[in-house]
């Protein structure tokens, strides 16, 4: 059996067999046949345990400098517990918004009908109030639920890479909850 360093391991390359011999001895003293199934617990009993012990040496020591690298750890672990999304905080100023209305029938000069697609503005603060903007809004919902369906029967032909497997579940729990209120 040999032992080499680990990748960022924080010892020497030339200590690798050394304390892997160890922890070995360490672990078979303890009936553990796999190595890395030795706990960090058995290992430092047993350096607690012997002044005298070899791996002593690859410990530090001196209780300040120890419990300041012990709440370096911690403190990188708790910057690295939360997610950052980044929100946008600048003030907005309100915009006119344009919904596309369909089948918008106008007179020409000639008295004739015509039919085409229109575009209508809506002021953000009527929006809510506004007929053809809700109409907008539930055809929109409508597409969504469609897509939406359409990427559930995909992952329930286990064709979905792995990915998209948990925003899929989001996405309906989302729209689930959305659609109930």
């Amino acid at each position: 059996m040999r032992f080499e360093k680990a990748k960022g391991a924080p010892i020497r390359t030339e200590d690798a067999p050394f304390l892997g011999q160890e922890l070995l001895r360490i672990a078979r003293a303890h009936q553990i046949s796999n190595l890395r199934a030795l706990s960090k617990e058995i290992v430092l009993e047993e350096v607690l345990a012997d002044e005298d012990h070899p791996l002593r040496r690859f410990y530090n020591w001196d209780v300040a400098s120890a419990a300041h690298s012990h709440w370096l750890e911690r403190t990188q672990k708790l910057i690295n517990s939360v997610r950052i999304i980044e929100a946008d905080v600048r003030p907005r100023k309100p915009r006119k918004m344009f919904v596309a209305i369909n089948d918008v029938r106008d007179t020409d000069e000639d008295g004739q009908t015509q039919t085409h697609t229109g575009m209508r503005v809506i002021a953000p603060d009527a929006a809510q109030h506004d007929a053809i903007f809700i109409q907008y809004l539930d055809s929109t919902i409508k597409r969504i639920e469609q897509a939406l369906c359409s990427s559930e029967e995909w992952l329930e032909r286990g064709t979905a890479p792995e990915r998209y497997v948990q925003l899929l579940e989001e996405l309906r729990i989302s729209f689930d909850t959305f659609t109930e209120e």
